[in-house]
């Protein structure tokens, strides 16, 4: 078991996070399942920099302005299994789910609105959004030559439509 916490600070978040991991080891540590969850929540803002008319040049900071909050759940299945004594296997699944501001804090759209006039509003996007992420590697050690290879396959879809494949 294993237990872990974070905060991040900087001047347009602020990031607070914990998390869990447990291992059970099978058959003389030749099976490992594996297990880990972690919540983080994330306040964003936006915070502007500009140099006044009258500054050599300084930059100086807006005020902080709140855009949203982030919250996520990760959770992680793994399965390690030694194969031989010179080669593993690992199975693994990652879910997150993300609810709240996943937008840029700074990015812009332009759009028309019935009036014509171009205007500029901030980017939005969903705040619901669950990723799935399966994964499998294959690692193997040449003795004779004592060199490691690692070849390794994630696929990763989501509720926004992205389905994106990662070959290593």
């Amino acid at each position: 078991m294993s237990a872990r916490a974070r905060v991040s600070k900087e001047p347009d978040y602020f990031s607070r996070g914990a998390g869990f991991g447990a291992a059970l080891s099978l058959d003389q540590r030749n099976t490992v399942l594996r297990f880990n969850g972690y919540y983080i929540h994330d306040e964003v803002y936006a915070v502007n920099r500009f140099a006044p008319p009258t500054s050599s040049g300084t930059l100086t900071a807006s005020p902080r302005i709140h855009r949203g909050d982030l919250d996520v759940l990760s959770l992680g299945l793994a399965w390690d299994q030694v194969l031989s004594r010179s080669t593993t296997v690992t199975l693994g699944y990652d879910l997150a789910l993300l609810n709240g501001f996943q937008a840029n804090a700074y990015r812009i759209v332009r759009v028309m609105p019935g009036d014509g006039l171009p205007a500029a509003t901030p980017e939005t996007h969903p705040e619901q959004r669950t990723r799935h992420a399966p994964y499998v590697w294959l690692s193997h050690f040449f003795l004779k030559n004592r060199a490691a290879v690692r070849l390794g396959y994630r696929l990763y879809r989501d509720n926004w439509g992205i389905l994106a494949h990662s070959p290593e």
